[in-house]
């Protein structure tokens, strides 16, 4: 039987924010304001970081997670944890 070695080998906790974060990137986008690759510029990182993290294969430190809730226009214990309301 396969098994999937990106998430065996993903930091405890990684899968729930990486959902979250493509959850938040994927709204902003249907608002039509704006592109994956500006929001990538906006926030400072590469479109391969963000990607990174949307897949769970690292979990971004706490600035950075700070960066994407303010770009992105989410609450950062929503983006972090799951907690409360995706918007503040």
């Amino acid at each position: 039987m396969p098994t999937n070695t990106a998430k065996q080998n993903a930091p405890r906790g990684a899968h729930g924010l990486g959902q979250r974060l493509r959850d938040a990137v994927e709204r902003r986008c249907k608002q039509g304001d704006c592109k994956v690759n500006d929001l990538c510029q906006q926030i400072g990182i590469a479109r391969q970081t963000l990607n990174v993290h949307e897949l769970g294969r690292q979990i971004p430190k706490a600035d950075l997670i700070e960066r994407y809730a303010e770009v992105l226009g989410v609450n950062k214990a929503w983006l972090a944890f799951g907690e409360g309301r995706m918007r503040s």
